[in-house]
């Protein structure tokens, strides 16, 4: 005979983990909006920061992927075998991306030879 428990209400000696509160998701949900003010604080006051403000930014927007992902897509709470395909899938993917962008000079850059000028039509008097 098996018996069936009922996940939200679980507990973690049943081998199931209780899911967040409504209120927990709300205050997910506020984190969430301060560091995207943060964000935007940073983008209107990029003088400040010069080349540090794009990886400063790059770094809120993979905190705030990985907590919706942690809470909002529930794998926080999912068979930790479905956690390793998701976070290989994304470590592969994210090496690729790099590698392509390196490839092209997108991240360390490269010279690029001066773009030739068009040679002005000549002016005809008629």
């Amino acid at each position: 005979m098996t018996t069936t428990t009922n996940p939200q209400t679980a507990t973690p000696a049943e081998g199931h983990l209780v899911h967040p509160s409504d209120r927990k998701y709300v205050m997910i949900a506020l984190i969430l909006a301060a560091i995207t003010m943060v964000e935007i604080g940073l983008y209107y006051v990029e003088d400040s920061f010069g080349d540090a403000t794009a990886p400063l930014l790059i770094a809120g927007s993979a905190l705030k992927f990985f907590i919706v992902v942690a809470y909002f897509m529930h794998l926080k709470f999912d068979h930790p075998l479905l956690r390793r395909m998701f976070t290989t899938a994304l470590v592969l993917s994210t090496i690729v991306y790099l590698v392509i962008l390196t490839s092209m000079g997108a991240i360390f850059g490269r010279p690029s030879a001066p773009r030739p000028q068009p040679e002005p039509a000549p002016f005809v008097k008629g």
